[in-house]
């Protein structure tokens, strides 16, 4: 059995990679390694409205392109974080036993990263939870994270039959 594990926390700008471990008396420790951080493409939003009085139907267009872009800007960082998920996988997986990667992702974000990610490999498993903007410590004591800790019983093992 592994000494630790690897996950990913997923929000909609922010990627990082996590490695929970325990230590001699058994207390689960999350150290944060690795981040991707969401390029944005930079816009005048709303700038034209500012400059003229157009009226009202002009800024209600500006509002529904500016959600286009926030689509588009989510697509893309659901592509690039679905290369770096592949590569954190291989990087872990070189083992006699694969390790599994487990992936948190908000709701909002999730059926755009599977969409993204296609096929991935069978050690890697999103699951949908919003762990964004959690600390290392709250991380650590968060149930999901717990469950998937080096030595925790799986549900199948902890409930009885």
């Amino acid at each position: 059995m592994s000494k630790s594990s690897t996950f990913i926390v997923v929000d909609g700008r922010h990627m990082q990679r996590f490695e929970l471990s325990r230590t001699p008396r058994g207390v689960l420790h999350v150290e944060a390694l690795d981040k991707v951080v969401a390029e944005t493409t930079p816009r005048e939003r709303g700038r034209p409205a500012a400059l003229g009085n157009r009226g009202r139907a002009f800024g209600m267009l500006q509002s529904g392109a500016q959600g286009r872009d926030d689509a588009e800007d989510l697509r893309r960082f659901c592509r690039t974080g679905a290369a770096w998920i592949r590569k954190a996988a291989a990087r872990i997986g070189k083992g006699e036993t694969p390790a599994r990667l487990v992936v948190f992702v908000p709701a909002r974000v999730l059926g755009i990263l599977r969409s993204e990610c296609g096929t991935l490999p069978e050690t890697v498993e999103l699951k949908r939870v919003d762990l964004g903007g959690l600390s290392a410590a709250a991380l650590a004591k968060h149930r999901s994270v717990q469950a998937i800790a080096p030595g925790a019983k799986s549900r199948a093992q902890a409930v009885p039959a």
